[in-house]
């Protein structure tokens, strides 16, 4: 069978079933080895996990004979008839086995390391997983203590060869700090059995064919099949240690000893795992709808930028399954857990105790990458200060999105790299992170508005993420209008011309009239004032005094907005202030730059109005 996908067409039958399994031999003691995400700082470490992140103690620790045991609650003393559900290679070195009761491996090893192992943890760390490997393929399951399974039958026709995601997804999980072994075989149960007891290539990687499938099989251990280990143990006894061995004898007499032994599926399923043929189906994982991640420890922080560290580990974990989902967040929720008996000192008289603090960051643009994220938070939370020491961070993302991955443009290679960036996830992170800062509210782009009123005719938009994805089209469609004008004909080109040059003609003020030009920089609210609008008049706005030079009349506005209770009576002016003195220009000069006039000395280009139903004068704008 072809290592390709099928061509479009009925249903794949078995056989051209591709199934990939991800197995964690080490899962347990990784998990031993590292501050507990599902413990609370209310729950008891024990002695030797006081020093986890210190890492000549924590290499220490990993040498240490040690076996764990998998418990639902962490409370007492461990049971002596408990059994061990892993132990690590020292502990193996020593003849420590799994499902070894805890009083005779104590009794064989004297230093050895019991520890025990939340399950719900466990579970989670598969989740999180399967979670992110859901971009390989679809359904994706997971089995406790550690396998996962990835349906890439319908995905691996989207790479060169199977091998190339199975590479990834080895390459993925052990950058998250896992061993693993992978292998692809036709069915979950033929997968999860060659990676675990089978060499792996050159590679790292196993592929077994439908037709190999039927020969390998018969190299495996009889612990592989899914019957009970009381079963295992009586075949043992009687020199049957690999399937090949139990293919030899009758099938009545086999199945009659599997009827009450087989832990998974039927006797008749066994019966089919033995010639090679797998028909056994997934349960789909359905991930959590807002992901969480969180961290605790216990020796308390008191600085917040000590929690930029622990920040970093979450938003990649985070970063990774939502990459995985295909999903990017919208909105961000970090929790920052104080100590409760600290927290309980420092909270005023009265009130209520608060053990933890929250921070949420609304994004103005979905974001997924892990540098992305980390930039719209990073600032905000070192600038917190932290009520009572810390002993725990969460990071949720309380509100999801569809993911929308830019395609690279030759602009983004070196080889074509300018000096202006061109990216369009620069300008989006960019905004996440203004959002994040000062408000999302506070984020947008200035649009004029059809006013006549200098302070109206332009407000701030908020940039929405629908707008964000049309603007590559909007600027297309405006580039082509733009271009229009210059495929037009003579004539047409003439007149535009023609009106080019009557509007310079105005501006120089030949005939007498003139445009009327817009200020750049206008004043919110306007200035009142307190003197005439003249030539030669004093004016004191503030602390500083200007001379008024020359006075020019701009317009009127005649009950504008009549439709409001407050309608509008306003006569413009254009006034050219001079200097009194040079100390007293400074308040104003941080406003418009000093500007020179051709048949004037320098000075400020102001537009003042006079409100003709109140009587006052206000200065309105300033020209640069």
């Amino acid at each position: 069978m072809s290592s390709r996908g099928a061509a479009p067409g009925p249903e794949p039958g078995p056989d051209a079933r591709r199934l990939l399994a991800v197995v964690l031999p080490q899962l347990l003691c990784e998990l031993a080895l590292r501050p507990h995400a599902a413990s609370r700082p209310s729950t008891p470490f024990v002695a030797a996990d006081r020093a986890l992140l210190k890492g000549k103690e924590l290499r220490a620790r990993a040498e240490l004979p040690r076996a764990i045991v998998l418990v639902d609650a962490v409370n007492g003393e461990l049971d002596a008839r408990a059994e061990l559900d892993a132990v690590n290679s020292t502990a193996h070195q020593l003849g420590i086995r799994p499902h070894q009761m805890l009083a005779h491996a104590r009794a064989s090893v004297e230093s050895l390391v019991v520890q025990p192992l939340l399950r719900s943890e466990v579970r989670g760390t598969l989740a999180h997983l399967s979670e992110v490997l859901l971009r390989f393929g679809s359904p994706v399951s997971f089995r406790a203590p550690g396998t996962i399974w990835v349906d890439i039958t319908g995905s691996c026709h989207l790479h060169a060869s199977e091998q190339e995601p199975a590479l990834e997804v080895l390459a993925q999980i052990r950058a998250m700090g896992h061993v693993a072994r992978v292998a692809v075989a036709p069915g979950p149960w033929l997968a999860r059995a060659f990676a675990q007891h089978l060499p792996p290539s050159e590679l790292g990687t196993l592929h077994v064919t439908a037709a190999r499938a039927a020969r390998l099989v018969d190299e495996l251990p009889i612990i592989a099949l899914p019957i009970q280990p009381e079963a295992v143990t009586w075949f043992a006894k009687l020199g049957l240690l690999c399937i090949g061995d139990l293919k030899k004898l009758p099938s009545s007499a086999f199945a009659a000893r599997l009827e009450g032994q087989v832990t998974d599926g039927s006797v008749g399923d066994v019966l089919e795992l033995l010639q090679g043929r797998d028909s056994g189906i997934l349960a789909p994982h359905h991930p959590e709808e807002a992901p969480l991640e969180e961290l605790f420890w216990e020796d308390p922080l008191t600085a917040s930028e000590s929690l930029l560290f622990v920040l970093k580990g979450l938003v990649g974990r985070l970063s990774a399954r939502l990459e995985g989902r295909g999903q990017a967040a919208r909105e961000l929720l970090l929790t920052v857990h104080y100590d409760r008996s600290i927290a309980a000192l420092s909270t005023p008289e009265g009130q209520a105790p608060s053990h933890s603090r929250s921070l949420t960051f609304k994004l103005a643009t979905p974001l997924f990458h892990a540098d992305d994220l980390e930039r719209v938070m990073r600032l905000r939370l070192q600038r917190q200060e932290l009520r009572a020491p810390a002993v725990g961070l969460s990071l949720r993302a309380s509100a999801i999105t569809e993911a929308h991955p830019s395609q690279m443009t030759l602009s983004e290679t070196a080889a074509w790299s300018c000096g202006i960036s061109t990216d369009a996830r620069a300008l989006t992170v960019l905004l996440a992170e203004l959002s994040a800062d000062i408000g999302a509210e506070s984020v947008g782009r200035l649009i004029t508005q059809d006013s006549h009123l200098p302070e109206k005719s332009c407000a701030l938009r908020v940039i929405s993420t629908d707008e964000l994805e049309a603007s590559p089209q909007a600027e297309k469609s405006t580039c082509a209008a733009t271009s229009e004008p210059e495929l037009e004909s003579g004539s047409q080109s003439s007149e535009l011309q023609h009106l080019l040059d009557l509007t310079g003609t105005f501006s120089e003020g030949r005939s007498g009239l003139c445009l009327p030009q817009l200020p750049t920089r206008l004043l919110h609210p306007a200035i009142e004032i307190h003197a005439p609008i003249r030539k030669n008049e004093l004016w004191i706005i503030g602390e500083s005094a200007y001379v008024v030079h020359d006075v020019r009349f701009e317009q009127r506005l005649e009950s504008i907005e009549w439709w409001e209770s407050d309608r509008v009576f306003r006569d413009y002016f254009r006034v050219w202030l001079l200097q009194a003195s040079t100390r007293a220009a400074k308040p104003l000069l941080h406003l418009a730059r000093g500007t020179s006039r051709p048949d004037g000395p320098c000075g400020l280009d102001a537009l003042v109005y006079r409100d003709r139903e109140r009587g006052k004068s206000y200065l309105h704008a300033l020209f640069d």
